[in-house]
């Protein structure tokens, strides 16, 4: 590159002199007015012809060299141009009337319009309708040909953007050489100049124009087939010119295939990505087909498509189903407003859901849980309604036979509340008339009454007694449920403390040590938590080791029992204990694990806990061995749940 600016140097001086002895032979020539004005004219169409060449070649290299920014480099290829003959200027402007190139010095952001205000309007018209002008006009009191060719550029952004590339020839010094050598000639030298007229003319041919026209050629073949061919050139600027360009299109075609790479690694990416999509809508509506019914309907309502779900439920074929309305599954269990308000709100624009009978094509009856949506178009109309159900046919045997389960319950329990009735009027009545003539007999007659009368009357007056303990047991068994309260917030302290004081005399007369940690607050009824705690204390009294004072442990500590807060208690004794595979059997009405002789009560004491345990919303267990004392847990919400807990 350093060598560049001599050899250009060298070869323009060489073109020069062509240049010079070319004028002298046509002014040799131009023995008349008429053959120096034809001549006059050749040369004025052949500057033209020079002009056009040059601003096609500047179209070529401005493209390339923009886009890689070689600005340097396509100023040089602009001065190269301006140094041949009758070239005035020669000029590079972007789409916005800025120069990026000139054949002389300018500063940058420097506008056209002010450099040339005259050609301004027309090159702005150039650029603007991308045309190329020729123009022959006067510029500082001189004949020009101007040559205006607009080009674009991948960096001048939107389709529509162009910029231009400017030559100025000189016609004044055209005719000025033209007029001296006219008149400096003499006719002699007419047949010596014609033959070195027709040497230069060949030399020229063969040196300048040749390798232009070829460059030429190369240019525009290059805009058509997208592939520059370098023609064979000579080793001066012009083969300099071509070797650049063909860099510069090589460098195109390198960032084109760049290009092309780019979007052909987008467009598998992208693939890729509809690819996955599509797979998983694939297993999308697989899943839906094993697990719904689905059906889509038209406008009308009529079926237009089933999957192979609805087929089975319904027992209709899809050849049968297509085509028809779902009055083919109607079971005549919904009245017509049922139907007609489902019409209405889905026509709407809107969703709609509920239960629906439907009878199979074998007469069979089968429940869905539907939600229709309605799939709209661009205006928000819409255009067909998708259904997709559930067979609910299992869960609606199950809540029927619920309701009627439930309506037996209702009823034991009615029967429950009148046997605590009849048990708490009915039964005591004579029970009480037994203990009280048994007890008058005892007092009027009791001492002429033989020793085996005296038997069977404290036998008669203790199998009452007993009938009363169980009846007033029977009967706190069934108010767990029947007379409950609701529930309130309690400090168990205080149900405790009141349990303590109640079973004083019994504590004392047993020496029972009782043990306790601080209790919480619950939500509960008061009295039945205060029953629960007597029951399990008393027991604890109850079964307790000979000739050992009891020792009862009553502990508590927090917990959470089906995700919600909760507290267990330990009531913790060291009495007889008892063996653990009967550990849910004493908590079963009338279930003793001893004598009635051995141990008073009726055996429920234990049933009532566990069924206050569960009215609450609770678990009671033991854990024990024999001789090792029982550890009765419950553990109780610290809340009761509500409905919106369950939703």
């Amino acid at each position: 590159m350093k060598k560049l600016p001599s050899l250009i140097k060298r070869n323009l001086a060489q073109k020069l002199l062509i240049g010079f002895g070319l004028s002298l032979v046509t002014i040799g020539l131009g023995t008349l007015w008429v053959t120096y004005s034809s001549l006059r004219q050749d040369l004025e169409k052949q500057v033209q012809q020079r002009a056009e060449s040059i601003t096609r070649g500047l179209e070529f290299a401005s493209e390339g060299l923009i886009e890689i920014k070689e600005t340097i480099l396509l100023g040089r290829i602009v001065q190269n141009y301006a140094t041949l003959p009758t070239v005035l200027e020669v000029s590079i402007v972007d789409p916005d009337g800025i120069l990026i190139a000139h054949s002389r010095s300018f500063s940058m952001g420097t506008r056209y319009a002010e450099m040339r205000p005259s050609l301004a309007a027309d090159v702005n018209q150039s650029s603007q309708l991308g045309k190329e002008l020729h123009l022959r006009t006067t510029l500082q009191g001189k004949p020009v040909v101007v040559e205006v060719l607009p080009f674009s550029s991948l960096l001048f952004g939107k389709k529509g953007k162009r910029g231009v590339a400017i030559a100025i020839m000189d016609l004044n010094q055209m005719e000025q050489d033209t007029r001296q050598s006219f008149l400096s000639s003499t006719l002699t030298m007419a047949i010596g100049t014609g033959i070195i007229l027709l040497f230069l003319v060949w030399l020229i041919q063969q040196l300048v124009l040749r390798p232009l026209a070829n460059l030429n050629e190369a240019i525009i073949q290059s805009t058509q087939t997208e592939d520059f061919a370098l023609p064979d050139l000579p080793s001066d600027e012009i083969g300099f010119l071509g070797n650049n360009f063909a860099a510069v299109f090589g460098q195109l075609r390198a960032y084109k295939q760049m290009e092309l790479e780019v979007v052909e690694l987008e467009l598998r990416e992208k693939s890729r990505y509809l690819d996955a999509v599509l797979l998983n809508l694939q297993d999308m509506k697989y899943a839906l087909d094993r697990s719904a019914i689905v059906a889509i309907t038209d406008i009308r309502g009529e079926i237009t498509y089933v999957n192979d779900k609805f087929c089975e439920v319904s027992k209709y074929n899809r050849e049968e189903l297509i085509g028809q309305n779902h009055r083919l599954l109607n079971s005549g269990y919904h009245p017509p407003a049922f139907f007609a308000e489902m019409w209405q709100t889905i026509t709407s624009g809107q969703d709609w859901r509920s239960d629906i009978r439907n009878r199979t094509k074998d007469g069979s009856l089968y429940w869905i849980d539907t939600t229709i949506v309605p799939l709209l178009n661009l205006q928000g109309v819409p255009y067909q309604f998708l259904a997709i159900s559930q067979d609910i046919s299992d869960r609606k045997r199950a809540e029927q036979e619920m309701r009627l389960l439930t309506e037996r319950l209702e009823l034991n329990n009615r029967e429950l509340q009148d046997f605590a009735y009849v048990a708490s009027h009915d039964l005591q009545e004579p029970l009480r008339k037994i203990q009280a003539f048994g007890d008058r007999l005892k007092t009027t007659n009791g001492d002429i009454l033989n020793d085996k009368g005296k038997d069977y009357l404290a036998r008669m007056l203790n199998a009452a007694n007993r009938a009363q303990v169980l009846i007033n047991d029977l009967l706190a068994f069934s108010r767990v449920t029947t007379k409950a309260q609701s529930f309130v917030a309690i400090n168990l302290n205080e149900i405790l403390e009141g349990v303590l004081s109640d079973l004083e005399v019994r504590i004392e007369q047993t020496g029972t040590i009782v043990e306790f940690d601080s209790l919480p607050v619950i939500e509960a009824e008061p009295s039945q938590m205060r029953q629960l705690l007597q029951n399990l204390i008393s027991n604890a009294i109850k079964f307790r080791k000979e000739n050992v004072a009891p020792i009862i442990q009553i502990r508590a500590s927090q917990t959470h029992q089906d995700d919600r807060d909760a507290c267990e208690i330990r009531v913790i004794d060291n009495g007889i204990g008892l063996d653990q595979k009967y550990s849910d059997r004493i908590f079963q009405m009338f279930q003793r694990l001893h004598g009635r002789n051995a141990y008073e009560g009726t055996g429920i004491g234990l049933a009532i806990c566990r069924k206050i345990v569960e009215r609450h919303g609770g678990m009671i267990s033991v854990e024990s061995q024999i001789d090792q004392g029982a550890t009765f847990i419950i553990t109780l919400p610290l809340k009761q749940a509500t409905i919106e807990d369950y939703d």
